[in-house]
């Protein structure tokens, strides 16, 4: 295959997708479990465009999830400019192709990628999106039909994906129920990003020297340790902010929540505005649900640090979840 691309007058380079800077990507395998698939290569092509390339026999039975999870991938990684296709080349047909160009062995394999994902589907649905049967749950178990149609169409979506999945994994045996809060992640990043973007942004200038002081306070009276805190938190909320690419505003918010209760520090600029754009959530219980959000997500999702395999538990922390997407939601939206 190597030798194949590197003669294709369409690729204009490739290399092997390997090592700790290898494209990763996550997918939900048959027994349930997230795993990381890496495909083999990554092609950019001499029109501007990438190609991720898979070349195997038929042997590995989750074969169809990792391909529904690149495309997947492929079109969310599409721009206006730049498009991502994902070839998947069984070793029948790579064995019989008679052209040189990259694209014709992508349309000669087309049909079995899409055979690929047909398979897929099918048997995801299986997944029950209907209305639950005896014994089963539905969304108005975790949340009343009126607070779920007034959320935006992509925050019920990925309520809608959490409980089917909830629903498909509480019937079998030795299951991982991560992968159910996947689909909340975004929504509760958005959610708690536009309750920042109500309280503080108010307070920021377009001005970018200004904008400078605001975020970076004089912190030379606290000690090496706690500026040094001081000064990541205000960095981190520049970025969420103004520069729209902030480290999980799930746990900023919290953050910001826990601050304006408990800090006694007299400090300027940004963090004075933490301070009084969130008192009035001191006296509410919005801190402790976001708290049991972010600790079970630190816990249990994000770095798996311990097992969720217990139905009960992963109920009970759903309905917690989609909770507070609904809770943080509806603070700026009143």
């Amino acid at each position: 295959m190597t030798q194949f691309i590197d003669r294709a007058p369409d690729v204009s380079a490739f290399c092997k997708n390997a090592g700790p800077q290898a494209l990763r990507i996550d997918y939900l395998t048959e027994s349930g479990r997230l795993a990381l698939y890496t495909p083999d290569f990554i092609i950019p092509m001499a029109d501007g465009g990438y190609v991720l390339c898979e070349t195997k026999g038929r042997t590995d039975r989750d074969v169809p999830l990792k391909a529904r999870a690149a495309v997947s991938w492929c079109k969310a990684a599409t721009k206006k400019k730049i498009k991502w296709q994902y070839l998947y080349v069984p070793q029948g047909i790579f064995e019989n192709i008679n052209d040189n160009r990259l694209d014709t062995l992508i349309r000669t394999c087309e049909p079995t990628l899409n055979d690929l994902i047909r398979e897929t589907v099918d048997q995801q649905l299986a997944l029950p999106f209907g209305e639950a049967g005896s014994g089963e749950c539905s969304i108005g178990d975790f949340i009343p039909l009126d607070e779920f149609t007034r959320l935006p169409s992509r925050y019920q979506k990925g309520i809608e994906q959490a409980v089917t999945l909830f629903r498909f994994l509480e019937k079998k045996a030795d299951v991982s129920y991560a992968p159910v809060f996947t689909p909340l992640l975004g929504p509760l990043d958005e959610a708690a990003k536009g309750v920042l973007l109500r309280f503080i942004g108010p307070d920021v200038t377009e001005d970018r020297q200004r904008q400078k002081a605001f975020f970076e306070p004089d912190l030379s009276r606290l000690p090496t340790g706690e500026a040094s805190y001081h000064q990541r938190q205000g960095n981190n909320l520049r970025r969420t902010l103004v520069d729209n690419n902030g480290l999980m505003p799930i746990g900023l918010l919290r953050w910001c929540l826990d601050y304006a209760r408990h800090s006694q520090r007299a400090i300027g600029e940004i963090f004075q505005s933490v301070k009084t754009r969130f008192a009035h959530t001191a006296e509410t219980d919005i801190y402790d649900i976001v708290e049991q959000v972010y600790t079970f997500r630190n816990e249990y999702i994000a770095h798996q640090d311990r097992e969720l395999s217990e139905s009960d538990l992963a109920r009970k922390a759903l309905d917690r979840w989609i909770n507070c997407l609904y809770r943080i939601w509806k603070i700026h939206h009143v």
